[in-house]
Order: structure tokens, then sequence, then C-alpha cells
């Protein structure tokens, strides 16, 4: 079973930075699992598709998944006429990069996604699967390794299924590294 802990660091100017981290026990020892990888820096990125988002009755919207926000996120619409999986987010990284992996952050709450494909292109056209992953069940950075480096423009996170089980997904960040 997953657990999660979080750490609040409170600043002399009174904002609070809040990070979650999962952990496991194995035996009997507390494993925690950082997960934090240096990301490209994300500034000019932009999300240019996604099935749904919910903005009627929270900030939801897709951008937030870029924003180097922990606390915003992405979440499908559940409002009205809400979303059935599969959920997707595209991804406009704006030039071609290497990478050798990405960077998924689950927010802090519900709807924590769990099956996911990762999906990656150079023209927003033709795609290529890089496979199938499942998320931990717990908020905080999680890191997904790639067999062998890659070079795309776009990448698309198809979200299957949540950890609760519901049709409802969210996801706090998406990044990509290349160590």
């Amino acid at each position: 079973m997953a657990y999660e802990f979080s750490i609040i660091l409170h600043h002399e100017n009174g904002n609070n930075t809040w990070n979650s981290y999962g952990y496991e026990f194995l035996a009997n020892m507390p494993v925690i699992d950082f997960g934090l990888k240096d990301e490209y820096n994300k500034t000019n990125w932009e999300v240019i598709g996604s099935s749904s988002e919910e903005t009627a009755n929270e900030n939801g919207k897709a951008s937030n998944i870029l924003d180097k926000d922990f606390s915003t996120y992405w979440h499908s619409r559940w409002s009205s006429n809400a979303a059935q999986p599969p959920h997707f987010l595209t991804i406009d990284m704006k030039q071609l990069l290497p990478a050798k992996g990405f960077t998924l952050t689950q927010r802090s709450g519900q709807r924590k996604v769990k099956d996911i494909e990762l999906l990656i292109s150079n023209d927003n056209i033709s795609w290529e699967s890089l496979g199938n992953h499942q998320l931990k069940d717990y908020a905080g950075q999680q890191v997904v390794r790639l067999t062998s480096g890659k070079i795309f423009r776009y990448f698309k996170i198809l979200i299957n299924s949540a950890h609760d089980g519901l049709q409802y997904a969210a996801l706090a960040e998406a990044g990509v590294f290349n160590e």
C-alpha cells in the first residue's frame, strides 16, 4: 500500500509552499519516493488540446499542468455533461527536445490518475505510443522513464482510469526531462 506525506514551507513573506511525496514500507522501513527530476523549462510550452476541463465550478483548466504550481491542477469536466475516459492532454513544447522520461505530478486530494498511455509526435499528426504506464495513488511527482531516449516536440497523455474508479481525473503537473 502506498502512503503520502506533505511538507509545508512557511516563507518570510507569509506565503506557503506545499509539496506531497509518496512512500511505501519495505521490510518495515519507509522508502520515500521524492521522484524529483530536472525538467525542461516549460515557460513557452502550451496545452494545445484536451478532452475536457472543469472551469465552471473550479479552476481545473488544462493549462494548469504547465504552471509549475503543484497546488493547481487540470480536472476533467464534471459540473455538466461529465466527461468519460479516456481523457487526454496534448502539449506543444515549441521545439524538438531529446528526452529520457516524463514527470507527472498527482494532485493532492481526489481523482488521482491511474492508467495512462504516453504518445509523442514531431508534427501533431502522426503519433508514436510509448506504452501504457500506471501511476501510484499518492500526491507528488512521479517519474516515467523511457526505455531509450526519444526526440519529439509534442506529447499526449491519454488517461484511461483514476485510482478511485470513477470517470473523473485530475493531474497537477506534467514535464519532460533528459537528465
